[in-house]
């Protein structure tokens, strides 16, 4: 059941990756790369590995291609490790270089690789990696809302409320009409919407503090992490979509859970 739900899962975001130019043959020809503070970007580049394949067009275009054939290869050898290796290495080639050379960098697809990570493994660690990739996720989530208390954002009445007005500046101007801009054209009609939208925020993500103690809420958990994520894009614009690929862990641990 987990190693389908995320294959799926996978597919659809690659999918959106695909139409969105997040491939590496979308960068062939961009002169400028940028890593930032990103030492694991800075070691592949000493390897030579992203210029090379940046430079020949088909190599990195063999890459796009080959990792949704490795996906669908794993729906019937989900428990071959190896095949599992392989798609994880090209996933992180791609994504790397894809990154550099497009100047932009995103913490998300982490979510991909944490997601995968068990299936490397055979039955009798499976379970152990899979813990993992579950508390991985309430410690993300759960860290987010500890940092909205510790800069003062959680108690600062006016925070979101102007975070809504900068965020949505360019589709006031050419894109009123925009879901986003009319989401939040009405939290922005009092303040008191908007701050009770960002505590509600801060209560769902904090919430999943609850993942450390017991599994039995986990169904919830999965409830409370689609609307997060989905209504975090829908409202701010702010691309979480990739995290939602760890969402099976929670029903996996829940669904065991109840066979108790």
């Amino acid at each position: 059941m987990y190693a389908y739900s995320i294959l799926i899962i996978f597919l659809i975001l690659y999918l959106l990756r695909f139409f969105s130019g997040r491939l590496i043959t979308d960068t062939f020809g961009l002169p400028v790369k940028n890593v930032g503070l990103n030492y694991t970007y800075w070691f592949l580049l000493l390897t030579k590995i992203p210029k090379f394949i940046h430079q020949h067009f088909y190599l990195g275009l063999l890459i796009d291609a080959a990792i949704p054939v490795f996906a669908l290869l794993l729906f019937y050898k989900y428990d071959n490790k190896y095949y599992t290796i392989i798609f994880i290495i090209l996933c992180f080639l791609q994504n790397g270089i894809a990154e550099i050379y497009a100047c932009t960098h995103n913490k998300m697809p982490v979510a991909v690789f944490i997601a995968f990570f068990p299936l490397c493994f055979n039955k009798k660690y499976f379970e152990l990696a899979l813990e993992f990739s579950r508390y991985f996720l309430a410690f993300m989530l759960v860290s987010a809302a500890y940092h909205k208390f510790h800069n003062g954002a959680a108690y600062t009445f006016t925070h979101f409320y102007n975070v809504l007005i900068d965020q949505h500046i360019d589709l006031s101007l050419g894109n009123p009409n925009h879901i986003s801009y009319k989401i939040s054209r009405f939290l922005l009609q009092s303040k008191i919407y908007s701050f009770a939208a960002f505590s509600i925020l801060i209560v769902v993500q904090g919430s999943f503090i609850i993942a450390f103690f017991t599994k039995k809420a986990d169904a919830i958990l999965f409830i409370f992490f689609v609307l997060f994520a989905t209504l975090t894009y829908l409202i701010m614009r702010i691309w979480s979509i990739d995290l939602l690929i760890l969402a099976p862990s929670l029903l996996y641990s829940y669904g065991n859970e109840q066979l108790k």
